[in-house]
């Protein structure tokens, strides 16, 4: 991650990148069109300038390309489509000044783009037309997707929380287990010793005492996934069912341990009121997308989909044959490059 970038640099990266489609207070199809000339001859704020009766901020050529009016649609649009950036302008005074550089330089490259007639180069215009699809196709998917609206009642949200939450580790502050610590042992009858002197006493104070400290370790709460920790110990410990208790077992690698376990710690997690806003937004968004599945399916076999996959399959039975005699024109012209050597 680049730590190096301050929000000021941010926001001015994102005003920089923010398309000029969202400038011109159009629809994006239409402003392609109308700057490119891929419909009708172009009438930008370059060509016939701005009259909307605001006050002027920027002209070019004489001409009006900026007014107070379409900038404050502008910014107001993009920080409506941006939540982020509006979170940032406290941070940023002079984010003003930079929108309307950005605009102005836009408005510039328009006019140079216009008078070399650049737009009707056919890149210019193979580009032109592949992007009006994308977009087509995005609004498309929009719009299809608002038919969809979701929906998910408090109850519901709830309901999911309590029977999914261990699924979701974001969810999880602190897990649970088995609270536990021991102090090992080389052979069964000194652990049963050293469980017979410690009997009642807290452990770590009792391996401080007795100079085993070396041997005495917490192992904090103990679950499934705890890791570096004897596999063995681990299940026989979890296995524990009366607390507190002090237990001596062995670990799969012939240790022995004096074991105090105090209890079992409930997992904790985040209350439900703190999420419950972005659980709702994650159950809207999936049934959404649960039922927008089903009707594309629906729309498949209403608008008869039929999906030839003869060539595909013949493609890649092409790619499989082409591997192996690729493989053997190398191994041959290796074999006339060692010839020549030889």
């Amino acid at each position: 991650m680049m730590s190096h970038n301050t929000p000021g640099n941010s926001a001015r990266l994102a005003l920089v990148a923010l398309p000029v489609l969202l400038l011109a207070g159009c629809t994006p199809l239409d402003w392609i069109k109308e700057k490119t000339g891929a419909s009708k001859p172009a009438t930008g704020t370059t060509t016939a300038g701005l009259n909307d009766g605001s006050k002027v901020l920027a002209t070019l050529n004489g001409k009006a390309i900026v007014t107070e009016k379409s900038f404050n649609e502008a910014f107001d649009r993009i920080l409506d489509e941006n939540p982020q950036l509006k979170q940032m302008l406290p941070m940023i005074p002079n984010i003003k000044e930079q929108f309307l550089k950005g605009m102005v330089s836009q408005e510039v490259v328009n006019k140079y783009i216009e008078d070399n007639n650049i737009q009707a180069s056919k890149a210019y215009q193979d580009e032109l037309e592949q992007t009006m699809r994308s977009m087509r196709s995005a609004l498309n998917t929009k719009y299809f997707t608002q038919q969809f609206p979701m929906t998910v009642s408090d109850a519901e949200v709830q309901k999911y929380y309590d029977e999914h939450k261990q699924e979701i580790p974001e969810l999880l502050i602190s897990g649970g287990g088995v609270k536990a610590s021991g102090i090992s042992a080389k052979t069964e009858a000194e652990a049963k010793q050293i469980a017979a002197a410690a009997q009642d006493k807290n452990l770590a104070q009792y391996a401080a005492a007795a100079n085993k400290k070396a041997n005495f370790r917490d192992f904090g709460s103990v679950t499934d996934k705890s890791t570096g920790i004897d596999t063995g110990l681990k299940v026989k410990i979890m296995a524990l069912k009366k607390f507190p208790t002090m237990e001596v077992l062995k670990a799969t690698d012939g240790t022995f341990w004096v074991i105090a376990a105090t209890g079992i710690q409930e997992a904790q997690y985040q209350p439900f009121e703190k999420i419950k806003n972005e659980l709702k937004g994650y159950l809207e968004n999936k049934n959404r997308g649960d039922k927008i599945n089903a009707e594309i399916e629906r729309l498949n076999k209403e608008y008869n989909l039929v999906i030839i996959e003869d060539e595909a399959k013949a493609q890649s039975a092409d790619d499989k044959e082409v591997g192996p005699r690729v493989a053997q024109l190398e191994e041959d012209e290796s074999s006339v490059a060692a010839a020549r050597v030889a």
